[in-house]
């Protein structure tokens, strides 16, 4: 049964169903491929003939790798044994570990102790000057005069995003932390997406829009709308005019 992915039709496990015909079921398994463009469920048939036509006894669904029966539906789709099994070689190898096992406990050990020999960080105060709103817009304004490549970036967290060791636990009712570009935003071959407060895009088109006697009309990944209009109803922004098909 292939029913649309919506809210509410959506099938969950253990809804009771109504296939055309009129037989029920208890779904046990629901299936998302794709996108979520679509979804599919499978379901027991309902024992019996008495009351709303579902089974008093206990559905179990099977696993999604080896068929076998599962007890414990709600917390996984899968048996206790494909749980248990290695994640890259898809065996039991507690005892003699794989390759792949090795590599990534090898890994995961690396890192463990590059975190540890990082110094703990620290929380910036309530106060701290990174949590005004003046420092973000002053790091905003850098940007959109163009004296930056970037405006920096903000978070709830204290330390910088990707530390290693990072022991803040966040502070949402303080603010968040702004942080600037950099001295290397500052280097002028670097492109600036902003100048004097304009599109460095816009600023291309002046000329040519000079040349043709008309302002610039910038859009968004079409060029100016007044050089480019459209040719079926020559309509100069992102639509076509009213009573145009947009077919041009």
């Amino acid at each position: 049964m292939t029913r649309p992915p919506t809210p509410w039709t959506d099938p969950q496990v253990g809804d009771v169903c109504t296939q055309p015909g009129g037989k029920r079921h208890e779904v046990v398994r629901v299936t998302y491929r794709g996108d979520r463009d679509w979804s599919s469920h499978e379901g027991l048939t309902a024992a019996g003939g008495g009351g709303d036509g579902v089974s008093a006894e206990p559905t179990t669904a099977t696993c999604y790798l080896c068929d076998e029966p599962i007890t414990d539906v709600d917390s996984s789709t899968l048996c206790e044994d494909c749980l248990a099994r290695c994640y890259w070689c898809n065996q039991h190898c507690d005892d003699d570990p794989c390759e792949g096992r090795q590599q990534a406990d090898a890994g995961r050990a690396e890192y463990e102790r590059w975190r540890a020999a990082e110094p703990p960080s620290r929380c910036l105060g309530r106060w701290h000057w990174r949590r005004w709103r003046l420092t973000g817009a002053v790091f905003s304004l850098l940007y959109v005069s163009g004296v930056t490549a970037n405006g920096g970036s903000s978070g709830n967290h204290c330390p910088r995003p990707g530390t290693l060791r990072d022991d803040c636990p966040g502070h949402p009712g303080w603010g968040w932390v702004h942080r600037g570009p950099g001295w290397r935003m500052l280097d002028p071959r670097r492109r600036r997406f902003y100048v004097l407060g304009m599109r460095t895009e816009w600023l291309e088109l002046l000329p040519n829009c000079l040349r043709a006697r008309h302002w610039p009309l910038w859009l968004e990944g079409m060029g100016c709308g007044r050089c480019a209009p459209w040719p079926c109803c020559g309509a100069i922004g992102y639509d076509h005019a009213e009573r145009c098909s947009g077919d041009g």
